[in-house]
């Protein structure tokens, strides 16, 4: 059985491997305090990288809604000096979405990846934002 820590780390590990496979150098903090998931080396500069992973599509519509937010009890939006980037891997499709920090405006997101226009889809598998 799947359970939603399990969602959250396989969806680690995808990223892992995508960001090994395009030459990055990815580093998994030891610490679980900590509010970013990775540090990505591009060569040039580490990022704080946050993860973001969902398997389900909302109900009332063909999107998918991620909560970018951190904490148990109370949900906490992030800042600039917690996070540069957030990776949101929708697993259904196999797809990367790579936010700036600067992009994500509320505590939740919805990625529409069948609407070509819409404004997250100018993140879709955009790794060059992290060179």
């Amino acid at each position: 059985m799947v359970v939603s820590k399990d969602i959250g780390d396989i969806g680690e590990i995808e990223f892992l491997l995508k960001a090994k496979k395009l030459g990055f150098y990815v580093l998994k903090p030891y610490s679980s305090i900590l509010k970013y998931d990775f540090v990505l080396d591009n060569h040039q500069k580490m990022l704080k990288i946050q993860v973001k992973t969902t398997t389900k599509k909302t109900l009332d519509r063909d999107r998918y809604k991620i909560i970018v937010s951190h904490g148990r009890k109370e949900k906490k939006a992030y800042s600039s000096e917690d996070v540069d980037f957030f990776i949101v891997y929708i697993q259904p499709e196999n797809l990367f979405y790579i936010f700036p920090f600067s992009f994500i405006k509320t505590k939740t997101l919805n990625i529409y990846p069948y609407q070509k226009d819409h404004i997250s889809n100018n993140y879709l598998e955009r790794w060059d934002l992290l060179k």
